[in-house]
Order: structure tokens, then sequence, then C-alpha cells
């Protein structure tokens, strides 16, 4: 049987990773760049 691959990427003591997982400034960079291209208010 081959060991369980672990997959750095994906993965990280903190948890999974997903596209829900942002830092406080990176959620505050992505607004502000929706705002520019006029997606959100």
């Amino acid at each position: 049987m081959e060991p369980e691959r672990i997959d750095q990427d994906t993965e990280t003591d903190a948890g999974p990773a997903g596209p829900e997982i942002y830092s406080r400034e990176e959620e505050e960079q992505l607004a502000a760049r929706l705002q520019e291209l006029g997606y959100i208010e």
C-alpha cells in the first residue's frame, strides 16, 4: 500500500485551503479591485 500523499498546496496546519479563505488585507484588496472594475459598489 502506498503512503497517503500530503498535498502542501491544498492543505496547511490551519486546515484545508479554499477560495473562501483570505486574510483581511487580501479581502480589502480584492474588494477595491472589484470596485475599480465596476462589479461592486
